[in-house]
């Protein structure tokens, strides 16, 4: 039976018979039909024998009314036009389906968690590089294939960085946007033959990298432990966390790794392996008082997992160290408008180990508090642990430290000394 077909014809159709089926050819297009159930179910086909084989196949096109008559016209033009040529629908599809699981697979967040899983997980700071390439790169290509991402667009990444006011972070993007898109084409998985970030010149659009020098002064250092003050549980994880690289001189990725297993209360001291040092080497650092106070004041409610630092309870370690320093920040401004000229987290170290200098604590002794190797022929031959030194370097500091956040307390120092010259 032909019919020609419109949707108030299609509304029309009756339910076959119980246990058969009927079918209705369309009129206006041939080998175009539609065939409904004994249960009412309405489903467009094709039938045509393709070319080069003598029996007729049938293509099912999608059911009525989930499929408009008018997008089942146009499926089976293209069907047709495929059973004419000897191409079977579906295998058209099966390539098709194919090519949309390539085409996901090439998609720009596909390749970067695939890097993070295989690459970035196996280096020491895996949170923090993780977090830059979603930020950074996630955030403006996710649903790009990863090879229509073009050098300009790099380029124009690495600026809008640059003029956010965080020229380092835009050299840190670079260095992994090149590693990300090398690492994808020597894969050979991905259809990449040329990285975007090829011949990107980090001097040219960011500049020379210049050796930070800061060295935050004694009004600094107290403003940010007054930003730091409060209530453990109303200044937890940042108020711990930026007081304790201050206290300790620490790496910010060390002390996010921090897990309780690695504290030892009773030797008071903080043990690294050396999977979780910049050098590989084991690192022990031993935790003057106020290092303790701190630790102990993390609430236990918000860490109940093994991490010291955490947003998720403890399962997982802090990696969000520009939310840390910005809740810091705008507590500074806050306290002291407008605030203090431009610092870093890494300044923190850097004016701990000043400060032990200033204290007269040798060289080798302050590199050692750091975490750092000793040089040359005392490398090789010198292996005393120094335990005993470090301790006392940091308690010097810590003194020093109170001293500068608590200037009341210089009144009670110096008494002590006049009192103990007298006697």
């Amino acid at each position: 039976m032909k019919k020609a077909f419109t949707d108030r014809f299609l509304r029309s159709l009756k339910p076959a018979q119980p246990g058969s089926r009927v079918t209705v050819w369309d009129a206006a297009l041939p080998n175009f039909g539609v065939r409904v159930t004994d249960k009412g179910h309405a489903s467009f086909f094709v039938m045509r024998r393709p070319r080069g084989l003598a029996k007729p196949v049938r293509v099912v096109l999608g059911a009525y009314p989930a499929t408009s008559l008018a997008d089942a016209r146009e499926r089976a033009r293209a069907a047709i036009n495929d059973l004419t040529a000897g191409v079977h629908p579906g295998e058209r599809e099966a390539q098709r389906q194919r090519a949309e699981l390539a085409r996901r697979a090439n998609l720009f967040e596909n390749v970067a968690s695939d890097f993070i899983s295989r690459h970035v997980s196996k280096r020491r700071t895996a949170g923090a590089i993780t977090q830059r390439i979603k930020r950074e790169l996630e955030a403006r290509w996710a649903k790009r294939p990863v090879t229509d991402i073009t050098r300009a667009e790099v380029i124009r990444m690495v600026e809008e960085i640059v003029d956010s006011g965080r020229p380092e972070a835009a050299r840190q993007t670079l260095i992994y946007c090149r590693r990300l898109f090398n690492w994808a084409i020597v894969r050979d998985i991905y259809g990449l033959e040329h990285s975007p970030a090829d011949r990107v010149n980090a001097i040219d659009l960011i500049g020379t990298k210049k050796a930070r020098q800061r060295v935050l002064t004694d009004a600094e250092i107290r403003l940010i432990w007054q930003a730091t003050e409060g209530p453990a549980a109303r200044t937890y994880p940042y108020g711990m966390f930026v007081r304790l690289l201050l206290v300790l001189g620490c790496r910010r990725g060390e002390l996010a790794g921090a897990v309780w297993d690695e504290i030892d209360f009773d030797k008071a001291v903080w043990m690294l392996s050396g999977e979780r040092t910049k050098n590989s080497e084991p690192h022990v650092i031993p935790l003057p008082a106020l290092a303790i106070d701190l630790i102990q004041a993390i609430p236990k409610s918000q860490t109940p997992g093994p991490f010291l630092f955490s947003n998720s309870f403890g399962e997982k370690p802090l990696v969000d160290f520009a939310w840390v320093k910005g809740f810091v920040d705008r507590r500074i401004v806050e306290l002291a408008p407008p605030g203090i000229a431009p610092w870093t987290m890494h300044d923190l170290r850097r004016t701990m180990r000043t400060g032990l200098a200033t204290l007269g604590v040798p060289p080798h002794i302050a590199e050692l508090c750091l975490g750092h190797k000793q040089r040359g022929i005392a490398a090789v031959y010198d292996q005393h642990r120094y335990e005993r030194e470090k301790r006392d370097a940091l308690e010097q500091w810590t003194t020093r430290l109170t001293l500068i956040v608590n200037p009341s307390e210089t009144k009670n120092v110096v008494l002590l000394k006049e009192h103990a010259t007298r006697t």
